[in-house]
């Protein structure tokens, strides 16, 4: 079995909204290891199905593409797009869909 080294959970058993991401040195960028041959993505707000269906407004991106030529890649959400309301039954939910990915800098 694999685990995610951040948060030592085990991959494909993390319910909704997945892995917690660690922050890196108080700034605004976050790491997470993505399972080897991940095809996709979803960066979201961390907020649980059920809290949603509580009232609680969510944030998260599309799915992205990803593949293994984006390992050590960062990606920024466009947020000069206003999010859509999720078109389901969570209402709540709203989805970034511009962004893309870049080389990471640590400078």
């Amino acid at each position: 079995m694999a685990f995610n080294s951040f948060t030592k959970e085990p991959y494909y058993f993390s319910e909704w909204p997945g892995f917690q991401m660690e922050r890196i040195d108080n700034s605004d960028i976050y790491r997470i290891k993505a399972p080897w041959g991940n095809q996709g993505i979803i960066f979201d707000s961390g907020v649980t199905d059920r809290e949603v269906s509580e009232g609680k407004e969510a944030f998260q991106t599309t799915d992205i593409p990803y593949n293994n030529d984006l390992i050590g890649k960062l990606y920024k959400i466009d947020m000069s797009v206003e999010p859509k309301a999720d078109p389901g039954v969570m209402k709540s939910k709203r989805r970034y869909s511009a962004g893309n990915w870049s080389d990471y800098s640590a400078e």
